[in-house]
């Protein structure tokens, strides 16, 4: 099998190019994505690692301050 597919693409040049194009073109979306997503997660926590404080209050039910609410009486 294995060497049906490399005689198959030995032959022809243009689908050999085509081939090792779209595996390079993949890894190279695979690498970008994943450095965006990790480049995302770091910036999620950015204020409140540099906001220095001691105690973070919220209401009950909150449990991260990504895209949440959190109201809380001045009393």
């Amino acid at each position: 099998m294995f060497r049906l597919a490399a005689r198959n693409l030995i032959e022809n040049k243009t689908r050999l190019l085509i081939s090792v194009g779209g595996v390079g073109l993949a890894i190279t979306l695979v690498l970008f994505f994943a450095a965006v997503f990790a480049g995302a997660q770091g910036r999620l926590t950015a204020y409140i690692d540099g906001a220095g404080a001691d105690v973070w209050v919220s209401q009950q039910g909150v449990r991260t301050m990504h895209m949440s609410e959190s109201a809380l009486p001045s009393s």
